[in-house]
């Protein structure tokens, strides 16, 4: 009742949107969404009627608020100015978690038959037919009722199912701090190389259903196989994917991946990095000085990643998720020397 809104969207992947717009009113404020502030914003007045500049980025946009009478926030907005880039060290890269093997094949053995080099999915449709499910993995092939899928947890006493998994550690791998993950350890029994494996109390990976083992002592160069039995059978039993944690880069081989030494860090793809499975973070940093009183803003050009977090000094900043991929740190910096540190996920 008292104005308009105005919302522009840029469609463009790669070009910016610059142009103008006129609309009855006295005053603009800009409603910025990432922020939730609003801001004063600069249009020339021309009778009844102001006219706005604007400048979106490519897949950007802009809401403003058009009032019919004079309006102010104390809040002017202030376009981002031309970019300088700063003289700084040197980037330091480093990955935030344990590097990721998925084995999802598997040699699964039911009753004297053994499949081998099974996928995980037919693994585990070939147990369950195998026990009289005639479509196999019911949570794939069927929705539950109240119970009608766990209600058929009616396995004899005496059966069993084993799935075993194999990978390879190579020579220069430190085992200190390789783990595995493996889902359920109240249904799976697990060994690796033959020696009884127990999960870290009070630990787990990604999901608190996924338990995590340190197999440190029983890691070999060579060929490893991790066995995991469930006796009796479950109807919670799916053969799932197994997983290896640690300090290490993968190699591709003929078949499958090798663990490796780790690869210092460089930019570029993770996957060409011994990283083809990663799916979590790696920070990049540099320190620079901070001069004089002007804006500053971490901008990042070429990048690829889901988000990225912007620490300074240690405290967050703030996410970069969308074009222009910039933001704005000048209330984070202190006199002297500031450490700006960017998450990739």
């Amino acid at each position: 009742e008292d104005g308009q809104l105005l919302f522009l969207s840029n469609a463009s992947m790669t070009e910016q949107a610059i142009g103008e717009a006129s609309l009855k009113g006295k005053e603009a404020l800009l409603m910025d969404l990432s922020t939730g502030k609003v801001l004063d914003y600069p249009a020339v007045a021309n009778g009844e009627t102001i006219t706005l500049h604007y400048d979106i980025p490519p897949a950007g946009s802009m809401l403003f608020f058009v009032s019919d009478r004079s309006i102010h926030t104390g809040n002017l907005y202030k376009p981002m100015p031309a970019a300088t880039p700063v003289n700084a060290s040197a980037t330091t890269m480093q990955r935030l978690q344990p590097n990721v093997l998925t084995i999802d094949f598997c040699d699964v053995q039911l009753g004297k038959d053994v499949y081998r080099d099974e996928h995980v999915y037919n693994a585990a449709d070939k147990a369950f037919k195998y026990f009289g499910f005639t479509n196999g993995n019911p949570w794939n092939t069927s929705v539950q009722y109240k119970r009608n899928i766990i209600d058929r947890d009616t396995f004899n006493a005496n059966s069993h199912i084993t799935a075993r998994y194999y990978f390879t550690v190579g020579a220069h791998v430190n085992p200190q701090q390789l783990q595995a993950v493996v889902e359920r350890p109240n249904i799976w029994k697990v060994k690796l190389n033959g020696q009884s494996l127990t999960p870290k109390q009070g630990q787990w990976w990604l999901d608190k259903t996924f338990a995590v083992y340190d197999i440190a002592a029983a890691v070999k160069p060579g060929q490893n196989t991790i066995e995991i039995t469930a006796a009796p059978m479950s109807i919670f039993a799916e053969i799932e994917p197994v997983y290896i944690l640690g300090d290490f880069s993968l190699r591709s081989e003929a078949k499958g991946w090798s663990l490796q030494a780790p690869i210092p860090l460089h930019f570029g793809s993770w996957k060409e990095q011994g990283l083809p499975l990663y799916g979590h973070e790696v920070a990049y940093r540099k320190t620079f000085p901070l001069n004089n009183n002007k804006g500053y803003c971490v901008k990042l050009d070429s990048w690829k990643g889901t988000v990225a977090a912007v620490k300074v000094n240690g405290k967050n900043a703030g996410i970069i998720d969308i074009p222009p991929y910039t933001l704005d740190i000048s209330n984070q910096l202190q006199p002297g020397n500031n450490t700006v540190e960017v998450v990739v996920t």
